[in-house]
């Protein structure tokens, strides 16, 4: 095959995997209800510019994707699908991005195999649908990465462009999420290592300079920072050895699979991963070829979600994979290494097949086995509130999960949260003037209830205190009705005159 005929038949594939990516990020966006977090997202972006910027809502996160989905829905609306949007572009052009920078790494095959994985995992499938950040922050890593190489490969004669690339694109990803920090560090210290042993041309005053940049654009960010850092923990979360190591099955087919076929799964990453770190190793003591691409790739990976593994252990548990997702882009492009340049590529690519055929069995259950799909809430409250519901009823909630949703479906009804003791006690981050501020409002023990009203619980955690909050209702109101759907619990009440 000729070296034109070949880079035609490559482009013929990043083309197809573009193609599949866009129809698997695009299929069904909108046909799954929202959860608890992506509930929040669009109560957030409901705010005002103001209240978002100044963080009214208490938020843990950054403004940046909030402010962008504020926008987006007065121009596209606020439908599921109009408002996962943003997240499914994302996910698409992430596509392209971690094409070019496998290329660049270490040429076709390379980026072929990095965008092939990009494409087809569960892990980007799931987020890319996902109304939350996490897809945005795995693009703008993945551009941070890209300009970062850039200008470490090309050494003096980069192109000044790339260095605005670069501030541009860490600013932007520390306005999505804290934890983009972790890439930072990450090329921060390949940085040094390069200056160290001097195989590393990027200029020290452009680099200072850009993060100097990166800290005066942040500035604003201070107090959001402290604020969240007020709020106690980010999550509850065991933290074990286990967890860490195995973060490439989560980073890959996720978790919707079949208990059988998540082991079968599980074997199979672990075995690929051990497999390429065993090359890896023998390549950076024993091979004569250049080595930095891969020191880059191990750095940009092992860096992130060994930062995250310690700090869990020794201050507070973060543990979730999501979090980590600016790890993520170093595993693919690692898995892709493995791939392409061991002279054992072939059982490398052998078991990647296999992984990305357990990975579309994984997207069917995703997009069409209802016990891997999340809860219908939508579809519940639509059917509630049509048949069970008076336009004056009350619905108050034994959680915010529950009141952020069915106030979500149904805002034109009143939205009350419960809130005694026991919420201040677990829920911390749950503050009654932000509920306020989206409309509802706080009922407490010693308020007394008149007429009827629905207690809602929606299950997804704490069940022993909705439990306790139902028993407080039943003792002091007559219940009259009962519905229930999904496990989700709604319980009419009549007050006594």
């Amino acid at each position: 095959m000729s070296i034109m005929s070949l880079q035609k038949h490559q482009k013929s594939l990043m083309v197809l995997y573009l193609l599949l990516a866009s129809a698997l990020r695009l299929f069904r966006l909108g046909y799954q209800s929202e959860w608890n977090d992506e509930a929040l997202s669009v109560v957030i972006a409901n705010g005002t510019t103001t209240q978002i910027i100044t963080n009214q809502f208490h938020s843990f996160q950054p403004p940046g994707y909030y402010l962008l989905l504020h926008y987006w829905q007065s121009w596209f609306g606020n439908n599921d699908s109009a408002l996962r949007l943003p997240s499914a572009f994302a996910g698409i052009l992430a596509i392209a991005v971690m094409f070019s920078l496998g290329k660049l790494l270490l040429g076709y095959k390379m980026g072929l195999w990095a965008a092939l994985l990009t494409a087809v995992l569960p892990f980007q499938v799931f987020y890319s649908q996902e109304l939350r950040t996490y897809s945005l922050l795995f693009l703008f890593c993945t551009i941070t990465i890209f300009s970062y190489t850039k200008l470490w490969l090309d050494g003096q004669n980069v192109k000044r462009r790339w260095w605005f690339v670069y501030a541009i694109s860490i600013t932007c990803g520390m306005y999505l999420h804290f934890l983009f920090s972790l890439i930072i560090i990450a090329l921060g210290l390949f940085f040094l290592l390069g200056k160290l042993f001097r195989n590393n041309l990027i200029s020290w005053h452009n680099f200072i300079l850009a993060h100097v940049a990166l800290g005066i654009a942040y500035l604003p960010m201070i107090m959001w920072l402290l604020n969240q850092t007020s709020q106690g923990q980010y999550a509850k979360l065991d933290v074990s050895f286990a967890g860490y190591i195995s973060l490439p099955l989560a980073f890959t087919v996720g978790y919707f699979l079949p208990s059988e076929l998540m082991m079968a799964a599980y074997a199979i990453i672990l075995i690929v991963v051990i497999i390429t770190i065993l090359q890896s190793i023998r390549a950076l003591y024993f091979s004569k070829n250049p080595t930095q691409p891969l020191v880059f790739i191990l750095t940009i990976y092992w860096i992130p979600i060994t930062l995250v593994y310690l700090t869990s252990l020794i201050f507070q548990p973060f543990t979730r994979a999501r979090l980590m997702m600016t790890a993520v882009p170093g595993l693919y492009l690692l898995l892709a290494w493995g791939a392409v340049i061991p002279k054992e590529r072939r059982v490398n690519q052998f078991l990647l097949i296999l992984l990305i055929g357990i990975a579309f069995i994984a997207n069917y259950n995703f997009f069409f086995v209802s016990a891997y799909q999340k809860v219908p809430v939508r579809d519940v409250v639509a059917s509630f509130v049509q048949n069970q519901v008076e336009p004056d009823d009350t619905l108050i909630y034994a959680n915010d999960s529950g009141f952020r949703l069915f106030h979500r479906y149904s805002p034109s009804q009143i939205h009350a949260l419960y809130w005694d003791e026991n919420h201040k006690l677990k829920n911390n981050y749950v503050l009654p003037e932000v509920i306020e501020l989206t409309g509802g409002y706080i009922i407490e023990p010693s308020d007394k209830l008149t007429g009827q009203f629905w207690l809602i619980l929606y299950q997804d955690f704490d069940v022993e205190l909705q439990q306790s909050i139902l028993q407080h209702f039943q003792e002091r109101y007559q219940q009259i009705d009962y519905y229930e759907q999904y496990n989700i619990q709604m319980y009419r009440f009549q007050a006594s005159d």
